[in-house]
């Protein structure tokens, strides 16, 4: 078969190559299963994944498309400047969450890593200029510190407030994360519910029926603190994600709101503290993995 469009086909072989080398890397590791998860199973499934879709590519390729013309859509020529910035990002990342001691350059964590991976891959987008990435570096460090500081407050509200007011925190959670869950997915499958106030109304009738079913669950059970103990953990990460909305959706309001326009910046201070927000919640909250957050100098 002939190759139909170039960019395709080397997407696809670059996809595939990298999937089959970081699948073929995450073996050195604990891979573990799905409901016992180990540092590879992550990045072997990522690998897996990325490894299909190169396959998926470059068959894609070979495959005449209108949209690669008559002449096929060819390569073109090597876009050095994003290369060099994406590249020299992911070093830098390595670098700042390792250090390297043979030239006595410190660990810096898992945080400042993903600051900086941000920032300077985001260079390679001409639009994204470095007093943008600058201001982004700078917005994104209260987001980031108050996230993480209520995300780490959410375990000890159970100690705080007693087992029933826990409890009923839980309860609410749930029903606003599934409220907020079936209010976006709903219209973006179905078009038609888009504005339609009878689909405003049934979700509400579904959130008061879900709060009336999860408050006579909770008042019926026997043990109100082994409950609270299961529940609590759904709740953490009904929490987490409620925070993260929150922020993306009230960061760009605020910034408008004090007279802060560049758009840009706020962006690229989203993306750095949702990229924090997910890599402590899911890889050292959730996997229990052992990654330096924060440099020595600030943890002792």
């Amino acid at each position: 078969m002939n190759i139909k469009s170039q960019k395709d086909f080397f997407a696809g072989l670059m996809f595939l190559v990298v999937g089959t080398l970081f699948a073929i890397g995450a073996t050195n590791y604990n891979v573990g299963n799905a409901a016992r998860m180990g540092p590879g199973y992550f990045p072997m499934l990522l690998g897996i994944l990325l490894a299909v879709l190169g396959v998926a590519i470059t068959f894609y390729s070979m495959v005449h498309n209108p949209a690669h013309g008559t002449e096929g859509d060819k390569v073109g020529k090597w876009a050095w400047k994003p290369v060099v910035f994406v590249l020299g990002a992911n070093l830098l990342f390595g670098a700042a969450l390792g250090g390297l001691p043979s030239l006595k350059f410190p660990a810096l964590g898992l945080v400042i890593a993903i600051f900086l991976l941000v920032a300077v891959s985001a260079l390679a987008d001409a639009s994204n200029q470095p007093k943008a990435m600058l201001k982004a570096f700078f917005i994104a460090i209260p987001i980031t510190g108050a996230g993480l500081a209520l995300a780490a407050s959410f375990p000890k509200f159970l100690g705080l407030i007693g087992v029933a007011p826990f409890l009923l925190l839980c309860v609410i959670l749930t029903v606003a994360f599934t409220y907020g869950f079936f209010e976006f997915l709903l219209p973006t499958i179905f078009m038609r519910l888009n504005g339609s106030r009878a689909f405003q109304k049934a979700m509400l009738g579904y959130a008061a029926l879900a709060f009336a079913a999860g408050l006579f669950y909770v008042f019926t059970n026997s043990d109100p603190v082994q409950l609270a103990n299961s529940m609590g953990f759904l709740a953490e990460i009904e929490f987490k994600i409620i925070v993260a909305v929150a922020f993306i959706a009230l960061v760009p309001k605020i910034a408008a709101k004090i007279g802060f326009n560049d758009h840009n910046a706020i962006q690229l201070s989203l993306l750095i503290s949702i990229m924090c927000f997910l890599s402590v919640w899911a890889f050292i909250d959730g996997l229990r993995l052992q990654i330096q957050m924060w440099p020595t100098f600030i943890t002792g």
